[in-house]
């Protein structure tokens, strides 16, 4: 008997439907990663209050603070004034735990909604230490804000320092960070004078509890945070404020934390 033989139609077909599958298998496996990777370097925790800053072309034009276990958000939107993005922190007295700028007219108001959808829309278009993963949480906890849980500040700059530290604490407080209460004290190892009370401004006004700022009668090259424990929400926390490298404190210390500001932050504009 004569073999039956495939037409060469059919072993195309195969050979082409092989192909596909081979390439959809890579495809599938290379997006796998990638997702893993966003995810793995996301800063919003979907836990703990975060707090963005939004600018366009590098000036500031607003803070929101998400909170998740409400969910609320607390927005401050900057009517008048000017606040370089490379400055908020020393300018505002506040830390934040994200930022995003963009050269595009970014629609600012009372719509936070909206702020995270266009954000999402023009990710690969604007400058922002966030990932795809974070802006789309955001975004998420945003649309299941009630009116009530909103609250929302305008504010022309200049104001006084206690004006600003008030508006601060009543939008940007981590309850969080409020409730461990972990006495922090902070020491002056450079030659600039007010550094440290600077630093205890941003930290107060985000919930810290400063118990102590003194000067160092040696200076310091590098800055560091002192803890024992340093699994605790406030360290972490302020590690990634401030990326100050945590160690072991070499004596006992007036706080739980102790901040060390050293020569290498004499001239930054994070406090």
């Amino acid at each position: 008997m004569r073999k039956k033989t495939v037409p060469k139609e059919i072993k195309s077909l195969k050979t082409v439907f092989i192909y596909a599958g081979i390439v959809l298998f890579f495809v599938f496996i290379s997006f796998a990663i990638k997702t893993f990777f966003v995810i793995q370097h996301s800063k919003y925790d979907g836990q703990h209050t975060f707090t963005i800053v939004i600018a366009k072309n590098h000036k500031v034009g607003e803070l929101i603070a998400f909170n998740p276990s409400t969910p609320s958000f607390s927005l401050l939107h900057i009517v008048s004034g000017d606040v370089p993005l490379i400055s908020y922190g020393k300018l505002l007295a506040v830390a934040a735990d994200g930022t995003v700028d963009s050269n595009e007219d970014i629609p600012y108001g009372t719509k936070v909604t909206t702020t995270m959808l266009y954000l999402l829309l023009h990710f690969n278009s604007i400058k922002t230490n966030l990932t795809l993963y974070d802006i789309g949480r955001l975004l998420l906890l945003s649309k299941n804000v009630s009116e009530t849980d909103k609250k929302i500040k305008d504010i022309q700059l200049p104001v006084e320092d206690i004006e600003q530290d008030k508006i601060n604490t009543s939008l940007f407080t981590d309850d969080t960070l409020s409730s461990e209460n972990t006495s922090i004290q902070i020491i002056n190892a450079t030659d600039m004078p007010g550094i440290g009370k600077r630093l205890e401004r941003v930290i107060t006004n985000i919930g810290g509890n400063v118990v102590a700022v003194s000067t160092a009668q040696t200076k310091e090259n590098v800055s560091k945070i002192q803890s024992s424990n340093n699994e605790t929400y406030t360290i972490k926390k302020l590690k990634n404020l401030f990326k100050f490298p945590v160690t072991k404190p070499d004596n006992p210390a007036v706080g739980n934390i102790t901040i060390i500001i050293g020569e290498d932050n004499v001239n930054t504009s994070a406090f």
